[in-house]
């Protein structure tokens, strides 16, 4: 992606005047902005706040196992481990992805929540009854989607008719099988190849996953445990 883009960090900005003015300008005209989520600096959700407000691409980026924000939790992260090479691989993937489709979208971003709260409230405010209308419902869905979102906060998925987090139905895929590929975990529980590297970068720490040859998974086996005599 580098060879591609002139690439520019905010903390490594030189220019004179205010650094605060100096980034909102990038945030403003900038092609593309990445943005990294770790840690909930609140000046990133800020920035990240003006770049959705002018509708511009954007990628957010998250360290594995971090929660991501409420507010923006219905759009896709990209997880990452710096101390985690296959995550970290799996994150620069999903990454050139994510930048090839704004690319082959002519730099139309995807919608956010100032845009769609944006949209929805010009149709309420429309002089034509049916478009006022549709603005009226589409404020309901949102309203109910904002409730389901609540309640599905602790992001689960449905598997057998048991909702499970996304790491212990990753550990089930582990307990099936010997031996996983990150992308056939992925496509066995139905999630993105980060989330399935960030669940696994969780049960490694956790000492419930190993690594295995040939950038494979698997479960550890449990130890026994032999109880001395009193």
């Amino acid at each position: 992606m580098g060879s591609r883009f002139e690439v520019v960090r905010a903390d490594e900005i030189d220019e004179e005047g205010l650094i605060t003015h100096q980034v909102i300008e990038h945030l403003l005209e900038d092609d593309l902005v990445v943005a990294d989520l770790t840690g909930l600096n609140p000046n990133v959700f800020y920035e990240v706040a003006v770049r959705h407000a002018v509708q511009k691409p954007i990628v957010h980026l998250m360290t594995a196992g971090e929660e991501i924000p409420f507010d923006i939790a219905n759009m896709r992260t990209v997880s990452y481990a710096l101390d985690d090479p296959d995550l970290l691989e799996a994150a620069q993937e999903e990454l050139d992805r994510k930048v090839k489709s704004i690319e082959d979208a002519d730099w139309i971003a995807a919608p956010n929540p100032i845009s769609a709260a944006k949209n929805v409230s010009l149709l309420q405010e429309s002089e034509q009854p049916e478009v006022r209308a549709e603005g009226n419902l589409l404020a309901s869905v949102n309203e109910l989607r904002d409730e389901v979102r609540t309640l599905r906060k602790r992001e689960s998925i449905t598997q057998g008719n048991v909702r499970r987090p996304v790491r212990e139905a990753v550990m089930a895929c582990l307990l099936e099988e010997e031996s996983w590929s990150i992308t056939e975990i992925a496509e066995r529980i139905g999630i993105t190849p980060a989330s399935a590297a960030g669940a696994l970068s969780v049960l490694f720490q956790e000492g419930r996953a190993e690594r295995k040859p040939n950038a494979r998974w698997g479960a550890v086996a449990p130890q026994t445990r032999l109880s001395e005599p009193g």
